[in-house]
């Protein structure tokens, strides 16, 4: 890229919780678990390069896919380890919500934190949530697991030589908004100040008037997506640093799409993946994903108005988005 490399700020981004709901206490099982593999993970790290990258946004249907992922068999999974509220050593390196980072960006701190990431290194209650502890111990290969990191994904790409090519999965930003708005804790209303009060904030200064502008939640929600996917998606060599794939074609046509994901992983699709691929996820929260895929696919659109429609368009014609629109399905079948 024909931009400089660029040092991050040290400045810690602004953290608001005032609109969030409390986390909840952390049991002492979970406690004790952690504490185990704090230490397991001191003796037998992984190598960073070994990871299977998942990269999705929240709600994005990243559960039904690291379990998919999983299901090889020894593989378990880093669970979310850039939720900052979560993972305070996320935000004490720097970053904010959805991070983004330019690709040629260098950011040493932020390169450190990935690779003890990636290598199993930030463990505590949360990021070992996602896969019981016998998994942890059997395990030759960590899932890691990103619900915000798409908007990094580019500079991330380029600072491992991984083994296997990350999965840049993608959902339709409407039915995120739908989704999100369900569970009712996700700040949007800080749209603005996630991009503003943190590092590499001047390459995205030029959309604030038209954030400040908006006045739903879903045209929020939109923006948020907007501003995690738009560089990725607009990558000149994407095709060559990671995989591109579509919840919605993955639901559709899950053989098709998960042998064109396991060939450029170099090997056949293991049948127990392929079995566990009408299951719903824990976080499903109803059997929509068993019981009709065409329906879950075209669900979004019973949560919004015609209007409320309309105003979403309007922010991904403001980002120039093209891959996704009032349309249930992607404009791309290969993505």
């Amino acid at each position: 890229m024909n931009s400089p490399k660029t040092q991050a700020a040290r400045k810690l981004p602004t953290l608001d919780t005032a609109n969030l709901p409390p986390l909840p206490k952390v049991s002492l099982k979970r406690r004790v678990r952690a504490a185990a593999l704090q230490v397991y993970a001191r003796l037998r790290p992984h190598a960073p390069e070994q990871a299977l990258v998942l990269s999705a946004e929240p709600r994005g249907g990243s559960t039904w896919v690291g379990e998919l992922l999983e299901s090889e068999g020894k593989v378990a999974t880093v669970w979310e380890p850039l939720h900052i509220r979560r993972v305070p050593v996320a935000r004490q390196a720097g970053f904010t919500w959805r991070q983004f980072i330019p690709a040629d960006a260098d950011w040493p701190e932020a390169r450190e934190l990935m690779a003890r990431i990636l290598s199993g290194q930030v463990v505590n209650d949360w990021t070992s949530s996602g896969s019981s502890l016998g998994d942890h111990l059997r395990a030759e290969r960590l899932l890691v697991k990103f619900c915000r990191a798409n908007a990094c994904l580019p500079w991330l790409a380029r600072q491992f030589d991984f083994e296997r090519k990350p999965l840049f999965f993608l959902r339709h930003p409407f039915a995120i908004a739908a989704s999100q708005a369900e569970m009712a804790n996700f700040p949007f209303g800080q749209v603005v100040e996630t991009i503003t009060e943190c590092p590499f904030a001047e390459a995205r200064q030029e959309h604030v008037p038209f954030l400040q502008s908006l006045e739903t939640v879903e045209e929020r929600a939109v923006a948020s997506w907007c501003l995690s996917n738009t560089a990725t998606l607009n990558d000149p060599d994407a095709e060559k640093l990671w995989v591109t794939m579509c919840y919605e074609n993955l639901i559709l046509s899950p053989e098709q799409e998960l042998e064109r994901l396991y060939s450029t992983w170099g090997q056949p699709v293991p049948d127990r993946v392929l079995s566990q691929v009408r299951r719903p996820s824990r976080m499903t929260q109803d059997n929509a994903l068993q019981a009709s895929p065409e329906a879950q696919v075209r669900k979004w659109r019973d949560s919004f108005s015609d209007a409320q429609i309309a105003r979403m368009q309007a922010v991904l014609d403001h980002f120039n988005i093209r891959i996704y629109g009032s349309d249930p399905m992607p404009a791309l079948s290969h993505a």
